[in-house]
């Protein structure tokens, strides 16, 4: 068990309401271009579903569309957006601004000192959620957990299951079979709510 594992742990035990489970949903990057967070769901250490949404960046659907996606159906950046967006439509895109995201997670009491969990090996969440509060133009940053409090849980599980496929939609299954989660990865809440089964399953079993 890492260090950052061990401190989450402590703080799941002692003072839950510091940590928050995080998934982003994201369009694909290509060159030149980052990843924009399209949905986020964030669940804290109580189990309280802090928020859960598209976020909204005064765009219609057919926009995000021309910005993120290539015209084929089966192209894997427009599947990306329309599993979260639905197919494209001149219809605005329904959810929070960012800015009013980053308002109801400094009020659930995310700082720089609480620990952010997430499914990744590079902080990938972590990173989307730093964009994102970047667009609001809060260059402090002060809802934003500190990098040595992002614990990485996929890592963990990595290192503790070596050549197996520790992707979630195929690990879960295996740890949780018949679980009403199962098969529904990639919309944000469905994947946080697995994340935090996850890092429940990975505390109880080393």
């Amino acid at each position: 068990m890492s260090e950052t594992a061990r401190r989450v742990k402590e703080a799941l035990d002692t003072n839950p309401s510091t940590v928050f489970f995080i998934d982003v949903e994201t369009t694909v990057a290509v060159k030149g271009q980052f990843a924009d967070a399209i949905e986020i769901s964030v669940i804290d250490g109580n189990n309280n579903v802090i928020i859960d949404t598209i976020i909204d960046y005064g765009l219609t659907i057919d926009q995000m569309f021309n910005l993120h996606a290539t015209p084929p159906d089966n192209d894997f950046r427009y599947r990306t957006l329309a599993k979260v967006l639905g197919p494209p439509t001149d219809k605005k895109v329904t959810g929070h601004r960012p800015e009013q995201i980053v308002q109801v997670l400094k009020a659930a009491g995310m700082n720089k000192h609480s620990f952010l969990v997430e499914w990744s090996m590079s902080g990938y969440d972590w990173h989307a959620l730093e964009r994102l509060i970047a667009r609001t133009g809060d260059s402090k940053m002060e809802c934003r957990p500190l990098y040595s409090n992002s614990w990485r849980l996929l890592q963990e599980w990595k290192h503790n299951m070596p050549g197996i496929s520790c992707a979630l939609e195929k690990i879960f299954p295996l740890l949780f079979p018949g679980d009403k989660l199962i098969g529904m990865n990639h919309r944000s809440l469905p994947d946080t709510k697995m994340l935090v089964k996850m890092a429940h399953g990975f505390f109880n079993n080393t």
